[in-house]
């Protein structure tokens, strides 16, 4: 099994275990690679990363400045839909010898495909996967939709749901890249887009939400489990991920539809904000929210009023606010309702708590 990213980089003492854990639990509760998270901290530089990529895997390093100035008939040789397939963009050719920059240089099969393809030698070099990107939407007009990925080398395995491997290359996502331009991209906003929940006609006890918590594989299944389940009580849900001075969509259920663009939602953690004040105070809110831009904002996203009862429930790990569970509607008026929701909530944060563990334990 080859070595984690994470790890890689702690022994090539590019960032202290410390740092690592950190970014561990950062890219757990926000999404996106480990490099990333990594960058985004100021632990480490994308050139870093590449560079220690390219000493590990014995490959050539490319300055991402040559990928600004590519010429047009090398450009031409790797077709649109070519290069959005394998994360690619040619750099040279040389007597039938094809440089591409790659964003996963050791995959032989699709170096052997690309080579098939194109009846070129093909010579893979490592370059910042940032670089990478830009140089995609540049000569192709194609952007990388990046969802979370575990940031692993080849060899890695991770488990879906179900148990079964699924190896992820390193520098992959694992969403495809998409055109940009003409083509219309998601809006912004809690536009109400028909989703399934899942097995949403079956009620969520709270005994198999507890079970399933503690099988939860990743912190998208634990925020649709928090979700689902109080929306069984309530007709307004969301979860908003903290992070730094902003409050991230993370998942929202209205009158039992998810909110497919949620994630899309973005408010600043301003001083008259109520998420600020739990944030902040680390107690659970109830009642009417206080007037506010930000507070506005909180409550366009979810399509709630300053009129109504809203739970804010606050989820903590180590005695951080990671996440704010909003609550609005029924449920608001019940004792019962509000308790299983505290408790459902205090529930997720230990099980996110448990997912950063597991991340530590196979680093050991």
């Amino acid at each position: 099994m080859g070595l984690k990213l994470g790890e890689m980089l702690v022994r090539e003492k590019i960032i202290t275990a410390a740092q690592l854990e950190e970014a561990l639990r950062n890219q757990l509760l926000y999404g996106g690679k480990i490099g990333v998270n990594l960058i985004e901290l100021g632990f480490a530089r994308q050139e870093e990363i590449a560079h220690m990529l390219s000493r590990k895997l014995r490959l050539p390093f490319v300055d991402p400045e040559r990928l600004n100035h590519v010429p047009p008939q090398i450009v031409d040789l790797i077709p649109r839909e070519m290069a959005a397939k394998y994360s690619i963009v040619p750099i040279e050719l040389n007597n039938k010898k094809l440089t591409l920059a790659m964003a996963d240089p050791t995959d032989l099969q699709s170096i052997d495909e690309i080579a098939f393809r194109t009846g070129f030698i093909v010579l893979p070099v490592v370059t910042p996967e940032l670089s990478l990107t830009y140089a995609m939407k540049r000569y192709y007009q194609l952007e990388r939709v990046v969802h979370d990925d575990l940031g692993q080398t080849p060899g890695d395995v991770k488990r879906d749901e179900s148990g079964k491997p699924v190896p992820i290359p390193v520098g992959i996502s694992r969403e495809p890249f998409r055109v940009v331009g003409n083509n219309a991209l998601p809006v912004a906003g809690g536009t109400r887009q028909p989703e399934p929940l899942w097995e949403q006609r079956e009620i969520l006890s709270p005994a198999v939400f507890s079970q399933m918590l503690a099988e939860a594989s990743d912190r998208d299944v634990v925020a649709r489990l928090l979700t689902r389940f109080a929306a069984q009580d309530f007709k307004k849900v969301a979860l908003f991920a903290v992070r730094g001075e902003e409050a991230a969509g993370w998942a929202a259920v209205v009158d039992g539809v998810a909110l497919k663009t949620f994630a899309e939602v973005k408010i600043p953690l301003q001083d008259k904000s109520a998420l600020k004040i739990l944030v902040d105070g680390k107690k659970t809110h109830v009642g009417l929210i206080p007037f506010s831009v930000p507070n506005s904002q909180l409550l366009n996203a979810v399509q709630g009023s300053f009129q109504e009862t809203v739970v804010l429930v606050p989820l903590l790990i180590l005695g951080r606010t990671v996440a704010v569970l909003f609550a609005a509607g029924a449920g608001t008026s019940s004792q019962e309702s509000l308790q299983a929701l505290r408790t459902a909530a205090a529930k997720a944060a230990m099980a996110l708590e448990i997912l950063v563990l597991r991340k530590k334990i196979m680093m050991v």
